[in-house]
């Protein structure tokens, strides 16, 4: 699973680095937890931070159990599950860019959620075609 076990890898330092500021300005605004009500728009910037952080947890994992039953289970073969892992890579790596800083192309959200969506799906498809086909 050196396919998978690359892109877990690279996820990692991802959300490490989506993180980082956001602990940096936690410490520097003592805000403890959680993101603060603000009218004002003061903390705009760590709302986004949050945002773009959270949205990475939330795709990430599921995309690498996926890839890593496509790669055990020799549904594909490692080229293409390689392509596969970096191409989600390219559009979760746009789409938390804009959401952490929404001055950049706003077409780098629109294809990193519809791209997300599209590989999460297909993915699920040919894992459960694939599932089905060797249990019957």
């Amino acid at each position: 699973m050196f396919v998978t076990g690359f892109f877990a890898g690279y996820f990692g330092l991802l959300l490490a680095a989506l993180a980082l500021p956001i602990g940096l300005y936690r410490k520097n605004n003592q805000i403890s937890q959680g993101v603060p009500d603000d009218k004002s728009g003061k903390h705009k910037r760590f709302e986004c931070m949050v945002r773009a952080h959270g949205n990475a947890v939330e795709f990430i994992p599921i995309f690498l159990i996926m890839l890593g039953a496509l790669e055990q289970l020799r549904v594909l073969p490692q080229s293409q599950v390689l392509l596969l892992g970096g191409v989600y890579a390219a559009i979760r790596t746009g789409h938390s860019l804009h959401i952490r800083y929404p001055g950049l192309p706003i077409i780098l959200r629109m294809v990193g959620f519809l791209g997300s969506l599209a590989v999460l799906a297909g993915m699920g498809v040919m894992l459960m075609f694939h599932c089905y086909s060797q249990l019957f």
